[in-house]
């Protein structure tokens, strides 16, 4: 019987609403169907609600857990995977919709009664008859224009890192259009540049120089949309030609803006030179803007990480970042640590006054920057007190050099340090023994480096 019904229905909402009527028929008070599309769950059809909840992410609650494991379950409220939907739940039963193995959604039964555990069977036979007419169908269809804006922007507004956002506003803008090109260009320290590009004449695009660049996004401030009107030989309202000199004659730009901040511009451009339609415009217009909230956020947070990480006077990392990477290190690392501690500061700051003290802390700050590789490390984990992280270190007499180029340069400076030095331990006694072997550098004279017990042969000092 449902077979026969099925086979009349000619897409996925009808087949998904022939299934919950018979359930209902069967008895089963609120039964849904959910179907994933673009990493969330959809209701197709349900029966029995005033209202549903749509678009989960396959993170939590029965429907989800089905759906993502293929596994059916028949749960209480009790349950921790139970999310309610409904009042006066009993019990709820899940079970998977699968294609070839793969689960594409779920058929689910809410009830106020306790359900028996033949339910399960009963939800098993009608969703195996649902996958069948699915495959007929054609399965799922590949979402378009708006609604595939609405599958996007949940992914595109979480999204925290700043290549990523471009990345998919990239992808999206390729499945709205087939334009031959699509370019965003960022704005970072008021220098405007091509971040990402899609399609055969993306390269080309992004080597117009910055010129055109900049004449492209005075086009779009306010922000505005601009769009070429299919005349090739049509007059502009500026002088830039670059793109038509490349063979590309329909354009559309829309502004990367949030509030008053202009972050860049979204292009497409085409070989063809055709009027593009409105509501092509109107969905990149759209999706231009979440793309620069977006983009917005992922600044704000990466500012504010920046900041919880990185000393304000001297523009180094500071002591919590200094810590996770100990406390991350494998034993298998091979690196050496030197603690430089500047010597007498508590003279300086109670003399001269903390101003001064500042500045010596920044100059040294400075020469210990400047002294060690690009690839090591400096922190400053406390008042007077620095770290470097050499990594990789495997040869003493290097370490030995760079803790020599440390104390000269702080000495040039007019100032002097302290250092202790240890390497090849496990990272749990790493900063230990290079504090013992600091202050073993200061009961010898202090402005010298001294080496932990073990990890060289003889101390060194700095002269």
């Amino acid at each position: 019987m449902l077979a026969n019904r099925l086979a009349c229905t000619t897409d996925l909402s009808a087949a998904a609403e022939v299934c919950c009527l018979l359930l209902a028929e069967l008895g089963y008070e609120l039964p849904s169907l959910y179907l994933r599309r673009s990493g969330r769950l959809r209701c197709y059809a349900s029966h029995g609600y005033w209202q549903v909840l749509d678009g989960f992410p396959e993170v939590s609650g029965v429907i989800a857990s089905t759906a993502l494991t293929g596994k059916p379950h028949l749960v209480t409220p009790s349950s921790d995977m139970y999310l309610e939907a409904a009042p006066d739940v009993a019990s709820e039963a899940c079970v998977p919709i699968v294609i070839a193995g793969v689960s594409v959604g779920a058929l689910n039964v809410e009830s106020t009664q306790i359900l028996p555990d033949a339910a399960l069977d009963d939800l098993v036979l009608i969703a195996d008859l649902f996958a069948d007419r699915f495959q007929q169908i054609g399965g799922v269809p590949v979402p378009e224009g708006w609604r595939l804006l609405a599958d996007q922007a949940p992914l595109l507004t979480s999204t925290r890192d700043e290549d990523a956002i471009v990345e998919r506003c990239l992808a999206v803008v390729a499945s709205l259009s087939t334009a031959a090109a699509a370019v965003v260009a960022l704005r970072h320290d008021d220098i405007l540049r091509v971040a990402g590009q899609s399609g055969p004449f993306g390269a080309a695009i992004a080597q117009i120089g910055d010129d055109s660049l900049e004449a492209m996004s005075s086009w779009v401030a306010g922000p505005l949309s601009c769009y070429t009107v299919g005349e090739p030989d049509g007059v502009g309202f500026t002088r830039e030609d670059s793109l038509r000199v490349l063979g590309l004659q329909s354009l559309i730009v829309a502004s990367l803006s949030s509030g008053d901040d202009r972050l860049g511009l979204l292009a497409l451009a085409d070989e063809s030179a055709e009027l593009p339609n409105h509501e092509l415009i109107e969905q990149i217009e759209l999706w231009a803007a979440l793309t620069a909230s977006a983009l917005q956020t992922a600044r704000a947070i990466q500012s504010l990480e920046t900041l919880s990480s990185v000393d304000s006077l001297t523009g180094l990392l500071h002591q919590r970042p200094f810590r996770a990477r100990l406390h991350n290190m494998s034993s298998e690392e091979r690196v050496a640590l030197l603690i430089v501690d500047v010597d007498h500061f508590k003279n300086v700051n109670d003399t001269r006054g903390h101003q001064q003290g500042d500045e010596i802390l920044s100059t040294v700050a400075d020469a210990i920057s400047t002294a060690v590789r690009h690839t090591d490390v400096v922190y400053r984990i406390g008042g007077d007190e620095f770290a470097v992280l050499l990594e990789p270190a495997n040869d003493t007499a290097a370490v030995a050099e760079i803790a020599h180029r440390v104390v000269n340069a702080v000495r040039l400076r007019g100032a002097t340090v302290s250092i202790g030095v240890a390497m090849n331990t496990p990272n749990t006694a790493l900063f230990e023994q290079a504090d013992a072997a600091l202050y073993a550098a200061k009961s010898l004279g202090r402005d010298r480096f001294e080496f932990a017990e073990g990890s060289a042969a003889a101390p060194v000092d700095g002269g």
